[in-house]
């Protein structure tokens, strides 16, 4: 027996493409996460291996999941993104606390925060998030965090 099927009611498509900004760090960044990485690693016993270079970053707005990359979204992202851009002085961000989180049942990403060294990104995110809520790109998360695996 097949089931019938019901015009209009399509299984919801699959979501393919994540749309998100963030910071990536420079070469003397990479090297110092590299180094905290080993020394880290070292004192607490840790396994992971950390991810790839092109990987590390911070997360500052996530817009979401789509089937495929919505070419609107994407060109209101971006004059959003070059109106931040125009406006933002050059600053430098600092991590001070090591930590993790359950993401998943094996998946405990070890992540760098930070406290007053962040300023200059919460103030990026805040002044990014406004530039998206006006060109109606709503639900942008802050997560300010290097992340590897």
């Amino acid at each position: 027996m097949t089931q019938a099927s019901f015009p209009g009611f399509e299984p919801e498509p699959e979501l393919t493409d994540r749309i998100f900004f963030a910071v990536m760090p420079d070469g003397a960044a990479i090297a110092d996460i590299h180094a905290l990485t080993a020394d880290l690693k070292a004192r607490h016993g840790m396994r992971g291996r950390p991810i790839v270079d092109a990987k590390l970053h911070a997360t500052l707005c996530n817009l979401g999941d789509f089937p495929g990359m919505p070419a609107s979204v994407v060109a209101r992202a971006q004059q959003a993104a070059a109106s931040v851009a125009a406006a933002t002085p050059a600053f430098d961000a600092a991590f001070d606390v090591a930590q993790t989180f359950v993401n998943r049942a094996r998946n405990r990403p070890f992540v760098l925060t930070g406290g007053d060294g962040v300023v200059g990104l919460a103030a990026l995110y805040k002044s990014l998030a406004q530039a998206l809520l006006k060109a109606g790109i709503t639900g942008a998360l802050l997560y300010a965090v290097w992340q590897w695996r």
